[in-house]
C-alpha cells in the first residue's frame, strides 16, 4: 500500500499539504472499518477522486495522522457532504486524472475537475495552459516561451503580482469568512 503522500514538504516543515483521495472512519456503529488502514497517509494512487487537501501527514508510518485540517476548493453551491467515489457530485469531492497531476522534489500539483477552480495559471497572462497528456502541446508551449523572452518575463511578473494580491493571508481569511458566513446562514 505504500502509506505515503505525494505532497511536497521540506525537512522539519510544519505543513505537509497533500491531497486526500478518501477519508474512512475508524469504525461505524462500533464496527472497525478495514479500509481505514489503506488511507492512513490519505492518498491512494488508484483512486480517481479527491475529497480535499489536508495540511499534516505522516509518510510511511502505517499510522493515520488523526486530525488534519481538510480544505477543498469549490465553486457554486456550498456542499458539506463529501459525496461518494461512485457519485462525487453528491458533495464536494472532485474527480481528477493523473495526467493533470505532477510531482518532483519540492513540488506537487494536481488540477481537480472543478470548473472555475483550476490552477493559478491564467492562460496567456501568467503562463500557458496546454492539453493534458499531449507531448506536442507541451513542446509547442515551451517553444513559444523560449522564443519570446519578454513575454516569458511579463508572465512571470504577472503571476507574481497575482499571488501577491489574490493569495494574501487577508484575502484567504476574507474568502474563508465568506464560506463560514454562507454556512451559518443556512
Amino acid at each position: 500500500m505504500g502509506h505515503t503522500f505525494p505532497g511536497a514538504c521540506v525537512p522539519h516543515g510544519g505543513v505537509q499539504l497533500s491531497p486526500e483521495t478518501d477519508t474512512i472512519p475508524h469504525s461505524v456503529d462500533g464496527v472497525y472499518q478495514k479500509e481505514v488502514y489503506k488511507y492512513c497517509a490519505g492518498y491512494q494512487y488508484d483512486d480517481t477522486t479527491i475529497v480535499g487537501f489536508s495540511h499534516t501527514h505522516f509518510s510511511g508510518t502505517g499510522h493515520s495522522d488523526l486530525g488534519d485540517i481538510l480544505l477543498m476548493p469549490t465553486t457554486g453551491k456550498i456542499q458539506l457532504n463529501p459525496g461518494t467515489k461512485s457519485n462525487p457530485t453528491l458533495g464536494y469531492r472532485s474527480t481528477f486524472r493523473h495526467e493533470n497531476e505532477t510531482a518532483s522534489p519540492g513540488y506537487y500539483s494536481v488540477v481537480p475537475d472543478i470548473p472555475g477552480a483550476r490552477d493559478l495559471v491564467v492562460d496567456g497572462r501568467t503562463g500557458i495552459i496546454v492539453q493534458a497528456g499531449s507531448p506536442q502541446a507541451i513542446a509547442e508551449g515551451i517553444r513559444v516561451l523560449a522564443a519570446d523572452r519578454a513575454k516569458t518575463k511579463m508572465m512571470g511578473e504577472a503571476g507574481y503580482q497575482r499571488i501577491r494580491t489574490e493569495y494574501t493571508m487577508e484575502e484567504y481569511v476574507r474568502r474563508l469568512k465568506g464560506v463560514f458566513d454562507a454556512i451559518m446562514t443556512k
